[in-house]
């Protein structure tokens, strides 16, 4: 989780500037928001979850704890014992708590120690677009990601995700951007990545 949280070096939104310059790039300026950050780390927390490892331990704890909850109740019809039930549902509690935890609190965790340990997110963010790539300047440091470099692009309902590997991406809100230039983003995504740009249909006039 630690590494999750580290690529995470992104923004929100509170107020944006947006803009087109004189190279045809989409230029947004924007606050970072630990909400919006916090729901993007949740984001990629799934994607975590729904990888093949992750699906396999959920299976295997699902199968024993189905496998121990008949055992108990074989027990209590044979024998009137309760004794292997009860001693096993401070497991099942305990996990079952855990997991709920991690998925509930890991964004928001992340937000908070990123609001401490970043000084780049007090102030404002600018992301470019262009035909080379993303480019994200903030306070302290600029940051170049060609879209060579990118593994994947996806449009989740409030962002725009752009990942160098399956596990860590920087995100743009969309909120921040007018629809016609997120069509023109999603043209530029498709035309540099592909199948790998997993993005919306274009939003025209008629549609929402």
């Amino acid at each position: 989780m630690l590494r999750l949280v580290h690529c995470l070096e992104t923004s929100g939104c509170r107020g944006a500037v947006f803009k087109v310059s004189d190279s045809d790039s989409i230029v947004v300026g924007f606050d970072w928001q630990p909400g919006e950050h916090a729901e993007v780390v949740q984001i990629l927390t799934g994607r975590q979850f729904r990888s093949v490892g992750w699906r396999a331990t959920k299976w295997m704890v699902a199968l024993a704890s189905i496998g121990w909850l008949a055992l108990g109740v074989a027990d209590i019809v044979r024998y009137g014992d309760a004794s292997l039930l009860l001693g096993g549902l401070p497991w099942l509690l305990f996990v079952g708590f855990w997991y709920w935890i991690f998925l509930r609190l890991a964004g928001s965790n992340a937000a908070r120690q990123t609001r401490n340990l970043n000084a780049d997110v007090h102030y404002p963010f600018v992301h470019r677009f262009d035909n080379s790539g993303l480019r994200i300047d903030g306070f302290g440091a600029t940051v170049e990601l060609r879209w060579e470099g990118m593994t994947e692009i996806r449009e989740e309902d409030g962002f725009f995700l752009f990942f160098w590997n399956p596990k860590c991406a920087y995100f743009t809100p969309k909120r921040v951007i007018p629809i016609e230039n997120q069509n023109r983003l999603r043209t530029l995504a498709e035309k540099k990545l592909g199948a790998d740009a997993h993005v919306r249909p274009l939003i025209t006039s008629g549609t929402r």
